[in-house]
């Protein structure tokens, strides 16, 4: 546990080595009378504690002198004497200032429940009403890149612990819309495809093209979205951010973007582990141990392997499997803390996944027309299963990675500074078809990988201080690499030729410099805040194209070497004003910019560079915390207006289908989104989520028009046209979520009940709206019991898709022959899990 003041709502994080779980033995305290933030900071270094107080409700607050022998509890109690504030502790010891009459409502309760009944109270005279539940724990963020209360923040942020992702049964990032009806997850070419409110970008699958909603692990930013990347064990929690998130976390947080923090390794031994067995032969294990080595120093182990001996469906052409994953990852922490006001983390990770979900193959979409090679006359039959293909060439991915990051956060007198450095580096392999059909007419060979180095710098206010301000630095040097991308097939023979290989390199430099700051108005009730970032990119393209004669001659080059640099610079910034309507109330509006870098096609590389994706947005929300916590509302309206968004589509050239991006003109998309959770007793969670969502293009000219032709040759045809008015891909009008979880005490075990379902519309898939993916509803559930007598042990029955629903996780559609292809989503699973916590 870290040993700190943490402030909300415009309050930063101290650090101190190694706080008691409990500090209830007498300390020596000398604290000088001060204002009553400073004094709790104080409490909370000499005594080695969590103290978490919201700036809002100490502002103006003074505290006595404090001196002598005490607990810290007692230290805390004569700071708040007087000041109409009281505390509680929460989860994992932290003191919590809180409103005098929540302490009241928490120790009544708790007490209510601890005591033991008198016989003269164990027969009631008459009819009583059960003891108020305690207030629920706050909700701690780190969205604005410092730690506070989810409710303070003028911004819609959703956050998940592992204890809820474990119960709802989603264990990778691609499972999160299951909880948050604002997300929507495709996958591509073995790479995770995020949409936030109707923007996302479909061709962030082609290697150099980053998300637009990317993702943070422990506040380091990974340009590429691999499955194996985001597993979500062993974590702390997931935060997910709407809206542009150009200030403070930079270029291409142009829809918003998840966070992911993993576990800290404590003071105390730990160890949690799992092994599973579901359904398609899959076995997991799951193993964390964290421990200290000393004083000052601690340590985690984390690994996660998944063995999948049964694909989805199979190849009817091969016999083998289709549509399965293995992987295995390790991660690891280290935690040092040299002093009061210095902590150092090193994290390492390494995974490696063999792989074919989440690749498109021709055979899926019944009723639309496909022909056989070589002159497409003949039409050819998808296969009968959902999850089977018919090709003579596996698709199949095998992905290896590691990184390192370190972190170093050291409190000055003046300021809290941070520095964040990563390393990553990463190979993935993977093999496709290029007709998709029985015959040997065309299929690819990729040897994609690339590497990625950062370096961050924030310098923090002090908590306390009468303005929250916030600066920073930040550089990264990445580069993707397609080295080769290798065709071969009866359609490349044809022409002379034994293959094709297309070689290239995408390196991005980015720089960029941010300030923030939040400084309260008035009564301190209003608070205004502004932040503005500027970045600047060079990017450079460096390309090939070879060809291999069949006669055995020297490889020689078919197209012009390519060696082109674009620069693109823009400041981004961030306005939002909140007011605290009640101690319980909170509402905000703000306006947003942010912009996706410009980048190049790759495969093959081509000129000019596509333009920036900007996106200015606007927000009003309100949020609510009631009934001591067990309520939680939040309320939100929002306009994004995008230009030059970059659309994804698949051209042919000759034979060789070819994935690419484009720049549209213009797009917006606005909605309402409402989240809420209900506690009406300890033991029973209630959930609502929903978002409306209206996204189209406002100008697409010149965008690819399919259409089907069920007369030789089969296939599609391909036209330009104006998408203007059409409805942007993966943004569907609609989307709503619900959940509960209840607890059951029997006498000789506890048992908790979990079931999620998730709604939503249908929605297109490709800027000409001719394919649309229908309604859909998904219902996990889980049931865990933990036997009194191995109060360690628990056993977790579990189903994810429990009504067998059958639907895609991508469609696009490659002009000729080949047509609509698609990637299954997982089918239904269900399993159990056996777990050992200590």
């Amino acid at each position: 546990m870290r040993a700190a003041l943490i402030p909300v709502a415009v309050c930063a994080v101290l650090a101190s080595p190694g706080a008691r779980a409990e500090n209830a033995s007498p300390l020596a305290f000398d604290v000088p009378a001060q204002p009553l933030a400073g004094a709790l900071l104080e409490i909370a270094r000499q005594g080695d504690a969590d103290i978490l107080a919201s700036e809002r409700i100490t502002r103006g607050r003074k505290a006595p002198a404090i001196k002598g022998r005490m607990s810290v509890e007692q230290a805390v109690a004569r700071a708040l004497a007087g000041t109409g504030l009281g505390y509680r502790r929460a989860r994992g010891g932290t003191i919590v200032i809180v409103p005098a009459r929540a302490s009241k409502a928490n120790r009544k309760a708790h007490s209510s429940r601890a005591a033991s009944p008198s016989p003269a109270a164990a027969v009631p005279r008459g009819p009583t009403r059960p003891a108020p539940p305690p207030p629920a724990p706050e909700i701690v963020v780190n969205a604005q890149r410092r730690a506070e209360y989810v409710q303070d923040i003028p911004l819609s942020v959703t956050v998940f612990d592992q204890a809820a992702l474990d119960l709802a049964g989603v264990h990778n990032a691609m499972d999160l819309p299951q909880l948050d009806p604002s997300l929507l997850m495709s996958a591509q070419s073995g790479v995770v495809i995020p949409f936030l409110r109707g923007i996302g970008n479909p061709a962030s699958s082609t290697p150099g093209n980053e998300s637009s909603v990317p993702v943070y692990i422990d506040d380091v930013y990974v340009s590429r979205l691999y499955p194996a990347y985001l597993p979500l064990d062993h974590i702390d929690r997931v935060e997910i951010l709407k809206g542009p998130q150009g200030t403070l976390f930079g270029r291409n947080a142009t829809g918003g973007l998840i966070q992911i923090f993993t576990r800290d390794p404590g003071e105390t031994l730990e160890f949690d582990g799992e092994l599973g067995l579901s359904n398609y032969r899959t076995a997991t294990g799951k193993a964390y141990l964290s421990a200290p080595l000393g004083d000052t120093l601690a340590a985690s182990l984390a690994v996660t392997s998944r063995n999948q001996g049964e694909g989805w469906g199979r190849n009817v052409t091969t016999g083998k499997d289709a549509y399965y994953a293995d992987h295995t990852s390790v991660r690891t922490k280290l935690v040092w803390k040299p002093s009061t006001d210095t902590q150092v983390r090193l994290n390492g990770f390494y995974v490696h996944e063999n792989s074919s979900i989440g690749t498109v193959q021709g055979g899926t979409l019944k009723g639309l027309p496909r022909g056989l090679p070589p002159d497409y006359t003949e039409p050819l039959e998808t296969p009968g299963g959902f999850y089977d293909i018919a090709t003579n060439y596996d698709t199949a991915r095998r992905h290896r990675s590691w990184s390192l990051a370190l972190r170093v956060d050291h409190a000055f007198s003046f300021a809290d500074a941070s520095s964040i450095t990563s390393y990553r580096h990463s190979n993935d392999p993977w093999t496709s078809e290029g007709d998709h059909t029985p015959y040997r007419w065309l299929q690819y060979a990729l040897s994609a990988g690339d590497r990625q180095f950062s370096q961050e710098f924030q310098l923090k206010s002090k908590p306390g201080s009468k303005a929250d301000w916030l600066l920073g630095l930040y550089y990264m040097d990445a580069q993707a690499r397609i080295e080769p991308t290798t065709v071969t097939g009866e359609a490349i023979e044809r022409g002379g030729f034994e293959r094709i290989d297309l070689v290239a390199r995408q390196t991005i430099v980015s720089r960029a410099a941010y300030a923030q700051a939040t400084i309260p108005l008035g009564d301190g009730k209003t608070r205004a805040t502004g932040g503005i970032r500027y970045t600047s990119d060079r990017v450079r393209g460096v390309g090939d194209q070879y060809a291999t004669p069949l006669d055995g001659g020297d490889r020689v080059s078919i197209a012009p070497h390519i060696d082109d640099v674009s620069r693109f610079r823009r400041a981004t910034f961030r306005l939002a004003l909140d007011r605290q309507l009640t101690d319980d109330v909170m509402a905000y509006a703000s306006y947003s910019r942010g912009f996706k870098s410009g980048t190049y096609n790759l495969i093959p590389l081509e000129l000019p560079a596509l333009n920036p994706e900007k996106v200015g947005a606007f927000e009003v929300g309100a949020k609510a915390v009631l009934a001591q916590g067990r309520v939680r509302l939040s309320l939100s309206a929002f306009r994004n207006t995008i230009r030059d968004p970059q659309v994804q589509v698949i051209r042919r050239v000759g034979e060789v289908a070819i994935n690419q991006f484009v720049n549209a003109q213009r797009a917006r998309s606005r909605g309402v989104e409402a989240y809420g959770t209900y506690e009406p007793v300890p033991d029973v969670q209630l959930r609502i989520s929903g978002q409306w969502l209206d996204s189209r293009f406002l100008r697409f000219e010149g965008a690819p028009f399919n259409t089907p032709r069920f007369t030789p040759p089969f296939g599609v045809e391909s036209v330009s046209g104006d998408a203007s008015g059409n409805a942007t891909p993966l943004s569907p009008r609609l989307k709503l979520n619900m959940g509960v979880t209840w607890q059951f005490h029997p006498k000789n075990f506890d048992l908790t009940v979990n079931a999620d379902a998730a709604y939503r519309s249908s929605f297109k898939w490709e800027p000409d709206n001719r394919i649309t993916e229908p309604a859909l509803t998904l219902i996990n559930a889980s049931l865990t019991i933990k036997p009194h007598a191995m109060p360690h042990w628990s056993l977790r029955l579990w189903a994810n898709n429990v009504t067998g629903e059958q639907y895609f996780s991508n469609v696009l559609t490659q002009s000729g022959p080949v047509g609509y292809m698609s990637s299954p989503a997982e089918p239904r699973t269900f399993g159990v899990a056996v777990r050992y916590k200590n």
